[in-house]
C-alpha cells in the first residue's frame, strides 16, 4: 500500500510539472531530445503544401524566416536575409506570422520534425 502511495504521489508530480512547462512560452519539449537543428527569425510566409515522389505524399509547412540565424547539423549560425525551412505536417498554426521565433527541430530527408517552437 505504501509503494502503491509513492507511486501516486510521484504521478501526481510528474502532471504539475508537465502542466506547468506546458504554460510557459508556449514552449513543450518532446522527449529528452532537443533537436540537432535551429532557426530563429521573423516568420514570413507560411504554407502548406504536399511533397511527392511519385510514390509516398508527404503534407509539410514550409514557413520562411526573415533575417534568419539558424544551426544546422551542428555546422553554426549562418545568417540568411530570408530563409525557408520545411517541417513536417500540418502545423502551421504554431506559427505567428511577422513574430520572432525560434524552432528547434530533427532534420529529415524530406521534412524536420519540431522538437519545440518559442517565441522570442
Amino acid at each position: 500500500m505504501r509503494r502503491l502511495r509513492s507511486i501516486a504521489t510521484s504521478v501526481a508530480w510528474v502532471l504539475v510539472v508537465v502542466l506547468a512547462v506546458a504554460g510557459c512560452n508556449g514552449v513543450i519539449f518532446i522527449g529528452g531530445n532537443f533537436g540537432d537543428a535551429s532557426i530563429t527569425g521573423q516568420v514570413s510566409v507560411i504554407r502548406i503544401t504536399i511533397i511527392s515522389d511519385g510514390a509516398t505524399s508527404v503534407r509539410v509547412t514550409i514557413v520562411t524566416f526573415l533575417n534568419a540565424t539558424s544551426s544546422f547539423g551542428g555546422l553554426g549560425a549562418a545568417p540568411a536575409a530570408a530563409q525557408d525551412v520545411t517541417f513536417c505536417g500540418h502545423i502551421a498554426d504554431r506559427f505567428t506570422a511577422n513574430a520572432v521565433q525560434t524552432v528547434s527541430f530533427n532534420q529529415g530527408q524530406v521534412c524536420g520534425t519540431v522538437v519545440s517552437i518559442r517565441f522570442n
